[in-house]
């Protein structure tokens, strides 16, 4: 069986961890060193940065709202200044057009929201990957599991990984997070949000709803790519980037 990436043993972030080694339909493997999807990082030390920047890391893709964003900005760019940083709110869109309380039914349901009114900001995370000059590119939220879990699937699917492995990746956050969620859900209570036992949940349930529904709805990654604006030759770049290193030593 297929292992399954696991968080970077960091002292500031607890679900930092790689979409690189997983197998792909027609033989290959999703290229180490290029993709990281992770929780926050604010709370990483000088030590974490060092590791991250070492490992490559030169493109950070900031998922989290603008208020997030100020109540914990990230640590590494502030640690190492020439890697990018880039915020892309993605539940913005979402929490405006769909619900006015501050948890959507269920967290699949969160993740059909986020492909069907998310456009504009996957167009811009994915350009922003093509544009990105090198290196590794690190996606993030608050806990690594929703806005990260569903860029997570797209790149994931893009490049052939069969179903069974992503939503086997997107389970690992719930226990990878297990001390760290409760915090973050005492930190939400604070702020008078009543915070659902399943928003802390990761079941492999939810990505295989979510993945019916990209293909029942767009067809497949890439055709959700070209639904949202991004061409022929984008599509193949972003795949490319994904795989290219197994291909060239085939």
């Amino acid at each position: 069986m297929q292992e399954i990436s696991r968080p970077f043993k960091l002292d500031g972030a607890k679900n930092v961890r790689e979409l690189g080694g997983y197998r792909v339909l027609g033989g290959g493997m999703t290229q180490p060193r290029r993709f990281l999807r992770g929780d926050e990082l604010q709370n990483l030390t000088e030590a974490d940065c060092r590791a991250l920047y070492e490992y490559g890391v030169r493109q950070i893709i900031d998922l989290r709202s603008q208020d997030e964003v100020l109540r914990g900005p990230d640590r590494l760019p502030q640690c190492c200044p020439d890697v990018a940083w880039m915020n892309v709110p993605m539940s913005d869109h979402v929490r405006g057009n769909r619900y006015s309380s501050e948890f959507p039914p269920s967290m699949w349901q969160l993740y059909e929201w986020l492909l069907d009114d998310g456009g504009d900001g996957f167009r811009l995370i994915f350009k922003t990957i093509l544009q990105a000059a090198g290196g590794c590119v690190l996606i993030h939220c608050i806990g690594g599991k929703d806005r990260t879990g569903v860029v997570s699937m797209l790149l994931l699917k893009l490049a052939g990984v069969n179903d069974d492995i992503v939503a086997r990746d997107y389970a690992v956050t719930e226990q990878a997070m297990k001390d760290i969620f409760p915090v973050q859900q005492a930190e939400m209570e604070s702020r008078g949000l009543v915070v659902p036992a399943y928003v802390l949940q990761s079941p492999p349930e939810n990505m295989f709803k979510t993945l019916t529904y990209l293909r029942d709805t767009y067809g497949s990654a890439a055709g959700y790519l070209s639904y949202i604006g991004l061409s022929d030759a984008e599509i193949a770049a972003l795949r490319e980037r994904l795989l290219s290193a197994f291909r060239e030593q085939a």
